[in-house]
């Protein structure tokens, strides 16, 4: 036993839970975007999520397969440019030519955007 309560055994489903939920804490594309599908497939799955004001964009991505896998999805119509980052892991990646490539290990998701950084940091955006 830890000593915030938590075994060791659940310690890192916690610590993800703990940073998606700051995550949607600090994007109103999370709590009431409007949601967009960039990729599916048998294993892989993305969307991305734009605000009302269009200014806050996050891209979703799940790696439900058991093995890593590389997605190249096209992101215009949601109008992500520029570097994003992973707000889970802290990969960062460009966007290059209205397209974003996400990498992924087995069994993992990723929650990019332009502006986000790493949920263990607290920097965030403060909610609206």
């Amino acid at each position: 036993m830890s000593n915030d309560g938590v075994t060791i055994t659940l310690r890192p489903p916690y610590r993800s839970h703990q940073k998606l939920g700051k995550l949607r804490a600090a994007h109103a594309a999370l709590r009431t975007g409007k949601r967009t599908r960039l990729w599916v497939d048998g294993s892989f799955y993305a969307y991305g999520r734009v605000d009302a004001t269009g200014q806050d964009i996050v891209v979703a991505a799940f790696n439900l397969g058991t093995s890593a896998a590389s997605r190249t999805m096209s992101v215009t119509n949601i109008g992500l440019t520029g570097t994003v980052t992973d707000g889970l892991s802290g990969a960062t990646a460009p966007v290059s030519g209205g397209q974003l490539t996400i990498n992924l290990p087995a069994l993992t998701a990723a929650a990019v955007n332009p502006a986000l950084c790493p949920a263990r940091d607290g920097a965030h955006p403060a909610p609206p």
